[in-house]
């Protein structure tokens, strides 16, 4: 029911608190109700955006193939951003696991000095970069969204920029959610896979959220086999790559670390997208990008795209003059 899914938020976020970081709902109801497309939608929607996707239920199909193709065109584009995804929350896990950290987390846990979080029961941050303001209400034609104050936020879907500290009013639509990027985070993806056996940090899209207010952003992910058990007391097994952006008076540059621990890897190279969404470019650098190999800028969306290979023990540096 709809009250099924409203009642996941607060479960969600107070498991979370309580030291569970692993946790999930039935995700799109476990018995009783009727069948319904924007519950089911709305339910995995959400899901995607939580420690464990799963859905589960009794009397009620579970799977998207028994909804009508509408759900199964959205949900599908959500299971694939879930895969993409799995470099930011493979790395989320990774920090719950040594730091205790929540993968889910009440706004205020974020920002504890903006006192209207405190007061903003319908949205979480995933993670420290990922702000989710699920719709769930039937029929909801638009949502009031806060972005806490101290950060310029971004539109995860079309990368508007928002200053943070206000109330802004999204249209919703069936085929998403509003979801939105902390200026100066680094998202890590990869290519969506139809199977975690499948997952590899051999392709990554790295995207790169400019903050006008740091001259200095730093991000990382987390890598092991998916396979080993590693106790708390081992150094080896794992890999940690590293992100930094520094911002200097007549350049921009991004330095790309590989810190492996005695992990075996069965590629000796990455191929790197890096999406630097938000710069302030000059009519000078944008011309001098343009046509240059290896670099894309796409003047609607703002965004520029540098491709570039890093060698898995090695550093890479990208320089934007």
């Amino acid at each position: 029911s709809w009250g099924g899914l409203q009642a996941q938020l607060p479960l969600m976020l107070h498991m979370s608190l309580s030291g569970l970081p692993f946790i999930h709902s039935d995700a799109g109801g476990f018995a009783q109700g009727t069948k319904d497309e924007e519950l089911y939608t709305r339910w995995l929607q959400m899901a995607c955006f939580s420690p464990i996707l799963r859905p589960h239920g009794s009397g009620i199909p579970s799977e998207p193939v028994y909804f009508n193709d509408t759900t199964q065109q959205i949900v599908r584009d959500f299971m694939k951003l879930r895969y993409r995804l799995l470099p930011y929350i493979y790395t989320l896990t990774y920090e719950a696991w040594t730091e205790g950290e929540p993968i889910v987390r009440p706004l205020f846990y974020e920002f504890p000095d903006d006192s209207t979080t405190y007061n903003v029961s319908d949205e979480y941050m995933f993670g420290s970069d990922i702000l989710v303001a699920p719709v769930i209400v039937k029929k909801q034609k638009n949502k009031k969204v806060y972005l806490p104050e101290g950060s310029q936020w971004y539109d995860f879907w079309n990368s508007t920029r928002y200053d943070g500290g206000q109330w802004i009013e999204m249209e919703t639509q069936l085929e998403t959610i509003p979801v939105f990027v902390r200026a100066g985070s680094f998202i890590p993806m990869t290519t969506a896979v139809s199977t975690t056996d499948d997952y590899s940090t051999e392709r990554l899209t790295i995207r790169y959220y400019t903050d006008n207010k740091n001259n200095i952003d730093t991000g990382y992910i987390y890598v092991d086999d998916g396979h080993t058990y590693r106790q708390r007391n081992r150094v080896t097994g794992y890999e940690l790559l590293k992100f930094t952006f520094v911002k200097e008076s007549n350049s921009d540059s991004f330095i790309f670390e590989s810190r492996n621990n005695d992990l075996p890897l069965n590629f000796d190279k990455r191929e790197v997208d890096l999406e630097m969404i938000g710069l302030d470019l000059s009519q000078k650098q944008k011309a001098k990008l343009l046509g240059k190999e290896g670099y894309h800028y796409n003047e609607i969306a703002g965004v520029l795209t540098a491709q570039f290979t890093w060698q898995v023990s090695g550093k890479e540096k990208i320089v934007i003059k």
